[in-house]
């Protein structure tokens, strides 16, 4: 079985991140998408929401769903959050699986920086998502093998996908921006989840 791995802060989770997972199971990219709340990311100061909200957030939007779990490891770990541990973990409960990373187009230009990639593209392929600000342009992008290369990283050709067609350009940052000039987050969050942020009052000053 093809298994999605989804890391991330989810500070909040927003439309794209549930585009995404929808994205991976319709297309059949993975048969089932385990989403990975960061406790700590090495590249992060910090985050905006505690780990409790942020996987209440998580749950809202994803809990109902078949075919994806909410796997809390990382939340449960001391020290910074290092993909390399949570692959080796997913390994050693899903056996047989086979683990595929899910990445940001503008983070593999950083994937040679992360703790123990080799380990990383031992024990994962690569599934490429258009982020953020530049999830919606239209011009090609360039190829995340010729990326790879430039950062002294090779990977199988058959281990890369890359979601090409996938178009959403919300970022977790730009919600935070809107609720803290005092708008709401209703249409680029789940429902649910922006209920939630409006009952504790989150990313507001």
């Amino acid at each position: 079985m093809n298994l999605a791995v989804f890391g991330g802060s989810f500070d909040p989770v927003h439309r794209g991140h549930v585009g995404m997972v929808d994205y991976l199971l319709q297309r059949k990219l993975a048969d089932e998408v385990v989403v990975v709340p960061a406790a700590l990311s090495p590249f992060k100061a910090g985050h905006q929401a505690g780990p409790a909200r942020r996987l209440a957030m998580l749950k809202l939007a994803f809990g109902s769903r078949p075919r994806v779990a909410i796997d809390e490891c990382e939340l449960n770990r001391r020290g910074p959050s290092y993909t390399s541990d949570t692959l080796e973990h997913l390994a050693a409960t899903h056996p047989g699986d086979r683990l595929w990373l899910t990445i940001g187009q503008d983070n593999l230009t950083q994937l040679p920086r992360w703790h123990e990639v080799g380990r990383i593209l031992e024990m994962a392929g690569l599934i490429v998502f258009p982020r953020g600000e530049q999830a919606g342009q239209r011009p090609a992008e360039p190829d995340p093998a010729d990326l790879l290369r430039e950062g002294g990283l090779t990977l199988a050709p058959d281990r890369v996908k890359v979601a090409a067609d996938f178009h959403e350009p919300v970022s977790s940052r730009a919600v935070r921006a809107r609720l803290l000039s005092g708008g709401d987050a209703a249409g680029l969050v789940p429902a649910a989840v922006a209920g939630y942020i409006s009952r504790h009052g989150l990313y507001t000053a």
